[in-house]
């Protein structure tokens, strides 16, 4: 099974894993120099990912960004209904962290 989708050279990552039923922080640092996600739940590291892809390149693959967009998608929708709720979300060019 291929799973990386035909043509469009796109490289997919995921890992880590979040709580279920609970308020929890969750931070996402991504960085373009080098390309390198982390995800970090209540102030832990849960996944990082150091090496991205694009049609070959690895480094400088965003360059910025002019908009953002907040929700959850689902490759694979789950078989059951569920909710996801968000409060207070943070935008800065640093690590912002989690109040205790």
């Amino acid at each position: 099974m291929d799973l990386v989708p035909p043509e469009n050279g796109e490289d997919y990552h995921s890992g880590g894993k979040v709580p279920l039923g609970k308020w929890f922080c969750l931070e996402w640092e991504p960085s373009d120099a080098p390309d390198r996600a982390v995800v970090y739940v209540d102030g832990v590291q849960d996944f990082a990912q150091d090496s991205f892809t694009f049609k070959g390149a690895s480094t400088g693959l965003v360059g910025g960004f002019a908009a953002f967009g907040f929700g959850y998608y689902a490759w694979h929708p789950a078989p059951y209904p569920f909710d996801v709720y968000y409060d207070d979300i943070v935008l800065d060019t640093k690590r912002v962290g989690c109040v205790p």
